[in-house]
């Protein structure tokens, strides 16, 4: 893609982001682990290949200037291979079925966009929704939640002022992580989730870049534990308070 090409995305992208209702952060609750004899479909959304992320203030100009000075690095990060973030599916099946949930891993992507839109019932109260229908999805796999990570972000990231670079890059992976009731289309959990790891040394060291290399797999092991730990934590928070009832009973 040419900068041209890449300029045009970014404006789009932004105004997307724009238009779109902003969801508020939701925490997996207790009731969720409690819900009896349930099934949930795991799945997550890939992007096609890591990417390098220019941030800051960069214009037109700036960006083909930055776009030819990294150009080397730019085409490394797109061959490194982040198929092990889909290991977080296995260990988020683990931790659900630990849980007495019936785990079904959905392996296709979904196309939320072909999804219709739904308006939450009632905005003023603290019930949140997802913005797309996933009811219909309910019947199509057989399952009562949905968990579906979406990886909003991965790669190489560097912050700028105009085409000068103000830090070094880092790696980062960043995935935004929803439950949903098929039942209701209720959001059960809504998060996003991100790590990062920057080279140790001298990261400047084309054509393979080993330093920033083993950082994107650093930062793509922790983006897995911190996927874990955020569905695990209300879980163990729920084990404890059974734990408790169980004594005073």
């Amino acid at each position: 893609m040419n900068w041209i090409a890449k300029v045009g995305l970014l404006v789009l992208i932004l105004f997307s982001v724009g238009c779109a209702t902003v969801q508020p952060p939701v925490s997996l609750g207790t009731d969720f682990y409690e819900s009896g004899n349930k099934s949930v479909g795991v799945v997550i959304q890939h992007k096609d290949a890591p990417e390098f992320y220019m941030e800051g203030d960069v214009r037109l100009l700036d960006l083909a200037i930055i776009s030819a000075a990294t150009s080397a690095l730019s085409s490394h990060i797109k061959t490194l291979d982040a198929k092990d973030l889909d290991l977080v599916v296995d260990e988020v099946q683990a931790v659900l079925s630990q849980e007495g949930f019936a785990v079904a891993r959905i392996d296709r992507p979904l196309d939320v966009k072909a999804l219709k839109e739904f308006a939450d019932p009632d905005p003023k109260d603290e019930i949140y929704f997802a913005d797309r229908d996933f009811r219909q999805l309910r019947g199509e796999f057989g399952v009562d939640y949905l968990l579906m990570l979406t990886v909003t972000r991965m790669g190489v990231a560097r912050a700028y002022h105009g085409f000068i670079p103000m830090a070094d890059p880092r790696a980062i992976f960043e995935m935004r992580g929803q439950a949903v009731d098929l039942s209701s289309n209720r959001l059960l959990w809504n998060q996003h989730i991100a790590a990062a790891s920057s080279p140790s040394g001298a990261w400047d060291e084309p054509p393979e870049f080993p330093g920033l290399t083993n950082s994107f797999y650093v930062a793509l092991e922790n983006a897995k534990q911190r996927v874990v730990d955020e569905v695990k934590r209300k879980s163990d928070a729920a084990a404890s308070l059974n734990t408790s009832r169980a004594l005073v009973e």
